[in-house]
This record gives structure tokens, sequence and C-alpha cells, in this order.
């Protein structure tokens, strides 16, 4: 259930984004005069400023269903914020610019707290979600854990830019689903469990 919510914005950006075309005219017509966008039916280029706003949306929905399943994190909500200012800035300048851009700032935002994580506090962030679940027995491998996911953050944060820049705004509505929310975390993890399975106490 939780793993459905959490795909549910970025699930319902692409599906927004490419059935966008194929909506009535009367629907595009009722939703711009309710969001003041001024969005044009079939239009290919206001697909974008249409997925943003139902994005938005959608994120304030997900953020209310996992305060009801007591799971909303700090993740979420900045998350939520990130979204909002990048999403909000897009739809007031008509400019795609900035929703391409909100990945790369959540990951590198990320980055740099899971960076700081381990010069404050005594414990990394990655040792802090994840000590109840896994019991390591070399507290080195939670630092090494830490910088793992650091660099992974960086190169997601990367990898976006660059496809953001070097590709069509299609492709990049695609890779943000298929590869920044499910392809490239589920390597990753993959790659953790590998590392971490032998140096595991149970």
């Amino acid at each position: 259930m939780k793993l459905f919510v959490e795909l549910l914005p970025i699930t319902i950006f692409v599906v927004a984004y490419f059935f966008y075309p194929d909506l009535p005219a009367a629907w595009i017509d009722a939703f711009s005069d309710a969001t003041h966008l001024e969005l044009t039916a079939g239009e290919s280029g206001d697909r974008i400023y249409f997925a943003t706003s139902v994005l938005i949306a959608t994120m304030l929905v997900q953020c209310g269903i996992l305060w009801m399943m007591r799971e909303l994190g700090g993740t979420h909500l900045a998350a939520l914020v990130v979204v909002v200012v990048a999403g909000g800035l897009t739809l007031l300048l008509k400019d795609p610019l900035f929703i391409k851009w909100k990945p790369t700032v959540f990951y590198w935002a990320l980055a740099l707290a899971f960076f700081a994580s381990s010069y404050i506090g005594s414990r990394t962030l990655v040792e802090r979600m994840f000590s109840k679940a896994l019991s390591l027995d070399d507290v080195q491998v939670w630092r090494q854990l830490n910088i793992a996911w650091i660099g992974f953050f960086l190169v997601c944060g990367a990898l976006n830019l660059y496809v953001a820049y070097g590709f069509s705004e299609e492709f990049w509505v695609q890779f943000k689903l298929f590869g920044l929310a499910l392809g490239l975390p589920i390597l990753f993890l993959l790659a953790q469990g590998i590392y971490l399975t032998p140096r595991l106490k149970d």
C-alpha cells in the first residue's frame, strides 16, 4: 500500500502528460477556468503545464494519505515543498525548466543532508533510517553505506539534468518514472543488498 502511495504522484504525472492531447476540450476548458492556466485543448505544448498542476495536487493528496497512515516523513515534506515551488514557478512563468530541475534539486539536497550527517550527530542518516531493520557487525559499514547513498543521489541529480537538456521532453517525462523512480533505485538497492549480506550479524 505504501509503495503504491509513494509512486502515485509520478505515475499520475506521466499519465496526465501523455493523455492530455486526448482529453475532451470541455474538460480542458473547465480545468483552465478553475486554475487560470489558460490551457488549449489538443495543444501538445501545454501538456507539461497540465501534468505539473496535476502533480502538485497529487503530492498534496499523497502527503495527506501518508499522514493518515502515520508514515509521513521529512523526506515527503521536503519533496512536497520542492514540487510546489518548482511547479509553481513553472506554471507562473510558463517555463518547464523549473519542473525539470525539481528532481535534481531534491536529490542534491538529500545528498547534502546525508553528507552533513557524517559530521553532525553521532549517527549518519542511513544508520538512523535503517538501524532497526539492519544489524551490522562493523560501525564503519554504516559510514560506507552513507557515502554510497550520497553518490547515488548525486548521480541521479546529474542524470536528470543530462536527460532534461539532452533529450526530448517526452523522453524526460518517461525517464522520471522508469529511470529515476523505478530503474535506478531498484538497481541501487540490489547492489546494496549484495554488499550488505556478508556484513550482517543476523
